[in-house]
């Protein structure tokens, strides 16, 4: 009975006596390694830039790109704007009278047409959505990794949020610009199909240019993925037999 209670009070001081020297001893910040193998699971983490860092990049640029970043929007709205303001004075001389009436109005449509995306795009000038998001991600407050990993999110997502809703404005414009110059070309005489086709070329500009709004979301979205693509190499390795070497394809994956 004395031995065993010995035994369990020898315990105690060793237990509190490795506890004192561990409290004594600095803590060893996390090795590289460590850091790497911690963070992992979470790409939004690795990836460098993060996405908070292009957000507020970004938001920087804004005060001084507002102005012609969404020129891929502004320049079919003035071609299309200029060509139904000299249509009449191009219209083909031998257009019946129900020729000249489409013609007539298709020429109200584009007019139409050119003011309604001019004042569109020069509405977009006044929107700031890296700026707002990155507004909205900085009042996010805490250090631990969950607040650290939900402002990375949350940065993604502000990206994201541009790029998703200029993209179908993109092919709503080169849709109805070229449309529009394409119905009344017939109508028009060689100086007016020459407007019209060049407000036609120019209505697919924004689909050869991309706008910078898709340009940023899917540059971070490549820098993401490529955190753990492996890199592909050839080489030789030995058969089962031992015998001989059979050409291998090897994958590597870095951290």
């Amino acid at each position: 009975m004395k031995s065993s209670a010995l035994s369990v009070f020898v315990s105690l001081l060793v237990l509190l006596s490795g506890e004192l020297q561990a409290q004594s001893e600095p803590a060893q910040p996390p090795s590289r390694a460590q850091q790497i193998l911690n963070q992992l699971d979470y790409p939004e983490l690795q990836v460098v830039p993060r996405a908070s860092e292009r957000l507020l990049m970004e938001a920087r640029d804004e005060r001084s790109n507002f102005w012609y970043v969404h020129w891929g929007l502004t320049l079919p709205a003035l071609t299309t704007l200029y060509t139904a303001s000299v249509a009449k004075s191009h219209y083909r001389n031998d257009l019946s009278e129900s020729d000249l009436m489409f013609a007539n109005s298709v020429q109200s449509v584009m007019s139409t047409l050119g003011v309604a995306w001019l004042a569109g795009s020069v509405g977009l000038t006044f929107w700031r959505p890296y700026r707002r998001g990155f507004d909205s991600v900085r009042r996010i407050g805490g250090e631990g990794r969950g607040q650290e990993l939900m402002r990375e999110r949350l940065a993604e997502e502000a990206l994201e949020k541009p790029a998703r809703v200029i993209k179908p404005l993109i092919y709503l414009s080169a849709g109805t610009h070229l449309a529009a110059n394409l119905a009344l070309f017939d109508s028009l005489d060689k100086t007016g199909r020459t407007y019209a086709a060049v407000g036609s070329l120019l209505a697919l500009s924004p689909l050869f240019f991309t706008h910078r709004y898709l340009f940023v979301y899917e540059k971070q979205m490549e820098y993401k993925r490529k955190i753990y693509v492996p890199v592909i190499s050839t080489s030789f390795m030995p058969e089962e037999s031992g015998n001989r070497w059979a050409p291998a394809l090897s994958l590597t994956w870095t951290l």
